[in-house]
């Protein structure tokens, strides 16, 4: 008797025990997913402050691809031959 309970309580919580087994595995999922959007919206805070308060932050970039330079200053660019390496 007392095995075909317990044989009947491993039965019943058996569809129990996987539904909670797949809603851990969707958590940690969007866990996951929610950490990498902090560590992206972190980078774009970060970013953000950077392009407002430091000028040099977009003065580098822009003078490299703009070929702008300054009163005086001299610019060295070296350019690589062409070719199989």
């Amino acid at each position: 008797m007392c095995l075909c309970v317990g044989a009947w309580f491993l039965v019943s919580a058996l569809p129990a025990w996987r539904k909670v087994q797949e809603m851990e595995q969707t958590l940690g999922e969007k866990q996951k997913g929610e950490h990498e959007a902090l560590a992206e919206l972190d980078w774009a805070e970060a970013e953000r402050d950077a392009v407002n308060n430091d000028p040099q932050y977009l003065e580098v970039p822009a003078r490299k691809r703009l070929n702008l330079y300054r009163e005086g200053e001299q610019i060295w660019r070296i350019q690589r031959p062409e070719g199989p390496r």
